[in-house]
């Protein structure tokens, strides 16, 4: 005996299920859209702030690639200007150098000047006075009291021409 199909129970079961899904589907369906629908909002949202995002990132690296290319050239102007001084500071230092060599090789050919001379003087007057020396010796063993008297007459008569 077979049974007509609509008749046993697991055609009601299957039925009520159907019934009972369709039934729940409609709910099911607005509720599951309206989560989705925010679940995209969500993410586009996202995609909107992250597109935000990237657009500041981008302005704030065109501004620091600006700033980064100021700072190269401020420190370019900087090492010029560094590089100007120092060649000035060398040139100074350099006459200021050359002008105390000269004042010291003024001082020195000075003293040796004054060292020459003082030495001439004392040459001179270690001489003159050995000359002298030699001559009283000589005038006082070698001449007698006439030419001794003519002798001085001579000097005090060459010693008055000089004046």
């Amino acid at each position: 005996m077979s049974e007509v199909f609509y008749s046993t129970r697991e055609f009601w079961i299957g039925i009520s299920f159907l019934v009972v899904v369709a039934v729940l589907f409609s709910p099911l369906k607005k509720i599951i859209s309206s989560m989705l629908i925010k679940r995209i909002n969500a993410v586009v949202k996202r995609i909107g702030d992250a597109s935000g995002l990237e657009d500041e990132a981008r302005r704030l690296l065109r501004e620091y690639e600006q700033k980064l290319g100021n700072v190269k050239e401020e420190a370019d102007g900087i090492l010029k200007k560094s590089k100007k001084e120092i060649s000035h500071f060398k040139i100074s230092s350099l006459k200021e150098a050359k002008r105390q060599i000269a004042g010291h090789e003024r001082y020195m050919d000075e003293r040796i000047e004054n060292a020459k001379n003082k030495a001439a003087g004392e040459l001179s007057g270690f001489i003159t006075s050995k000359t002298v020396d030699a001559l009283k010796t000589a005038i006082a063993t070698k001449l007698d009291d006439s030419a001794k008297s003519r002798l001085v007459d001579a000097s005090i008569d060459f010693i008055e021409e000089l004046k």
